[in-house]
């Protein structure tokens, strides 16, 4: 049971992840906010 149990739970996040449109654009949208605050040093975002 546990090691069922353990192997579904490393499985079933990576495929959802993987297959996911929606993990894949939220993951976009962090990746180029990211960006967009380290070219522009301004820290209004921030606050």
């Amino acid at each position: 049971m546990l090691k069922k149990r353990s192997k579904l739970k490393l499985k079933t996040p990576r495929r959802l992840i993987a297959r996911s449109r929606i993990n894949r654009s939220l993951l976009n949208r962090q990746r180029s906010f990211f960006l967009q605050n380290e070219f522009s040093d301004l820290p209004d975002l921030l606050d």
